[in-house]
């Protein structure tokens, strides 16, 4: 799937390494898969651990090569 119009420049992601947030679902996860199918190494960025887990997991399936990080995205509390 080819998610850039078509005069668009043409970009090589292969070897390059992307932060992609919101990478469990919706349109980072498009990305996501893009990047991976075209060789990018990813770090997935995501608020809910269990789904971005199980996004990697799913994902590692269909790229078996490719190599991704998931990393949670936490706020910390802050106490005045």
């Amino acid at each position: 799937m080819n998610i850039f119009p078509s005069d668009a420049p043409e970009y090589e992601l292969k070897g390059l390494n992307a932060l992609i947030t919101g990478g469990s679902q919706g349109l980072g996860r498009v990305i996501t898969e893009h990047f991976l199918a075209e060789g990018a190494n990813i770090v997935l960025c995501a608020r809910g651990e269990k789904e971005l887990s199980a996004t990697r997991a799913e994902l590692a399936g269909k790229f078996p090569a490719s190599k991704s990080w998931p990393k949670p995205v936490t706020f910390p509390m802050r106490h005045r």
